[in-house]
């Protein structure tokens, strides 16, 4: 199935990903720096990026260790297309200036080709959000197949933009917002960290910085 990202438009050129305090390295956007964290704390050897965008948050990581085994997903066309410029071609527009190999590179978030409990450290930042609530679960629900331990999830909680797009899905005149905790208890995993925040110059918008360890 297609994942349609109705209530998303597209960052059009990579230069647009770029902002003050926002992609300058180390000084790495608000929503970025507990994955910095995480991956340090816990020793993290390998990771699974879904949703990368322009694979900036997967270039801070490989930035601070070369070592660890980096796997990129981006469903999107055009920010796949930007992700392999800022791995390859471009690699001065988000800082850091380095170049990641081209094999850390894949496709397709919602059927992720991996096979079961195979990276260890999974992370989504702000991308199930932009997507329809059915199959957003889908979504979470293969992200949890894939990982071996550690499930990062940072993500908007507030009603007005979360992931029920109207005419998209079984429920087309509600909004609703996913109780990602109880889902990841369901789902099997403990919770291990656990922040929820408001958005840098924006206090009504939510978000959950949540990492959660499997049982």
């Amino acid at each position: 199935s297609t994942i349609s990202n109705n209530n998303y438009n597209g960052v059009p050129t990579l230069q647009d990903w770029y902002g003050p305090g926002d992609g300058i390295f180390p000084d790495v956007h608000k929503h970025h720096k507990p994955l910095l964290e995480y991956v340090k704390k816990y020793n993290i050897k390998e990771t699974l990026d879904c949703g990368a965008g322009c694979g900036m948050i997967s270039k801070y990581i490989y930035a601070t260790n070369n070592n660890i085994d980096i796997t990129c997903i981006e469903n999107n066309k055009i920010h796949f297309d930007q992700l392999v410029e800022n791995f390859e071609k471009n690699t001065d527009i988000i800082k850091p200036d380095i170049t990641v190999p081209a094999n850390k590179i894949r496709s397709n978030i919602h059927n992720i080709n991996l096979p079961d409990n195979s990276k260890e450290f999974v992370f989504t930042c702000t991308v199930l959000m932009h997507i329809p609530y059915i199959a957003a679960i889908a979504s979470l629900i293969e992200l949890t197949r894939v990982s071996s331990k550690y499930i990062c999830h940072i993500e908007n909680v507030n009603n007005v933009i979360n992931a029920v797009v109207p005419g998209e899905t079984q429920l087309p005149e509600e909004r609703l917002s996913i109780d990602y905790i109880k889902l990841y208890k369901l789902l099997g995993y403990d919770i291990k960290e656990y922040e929820l925040s408001s958005h840098p110059g924006e206090p009504n918008c939510k978000f959950i910085y949540l990492l959660v360890e499997k049982k």
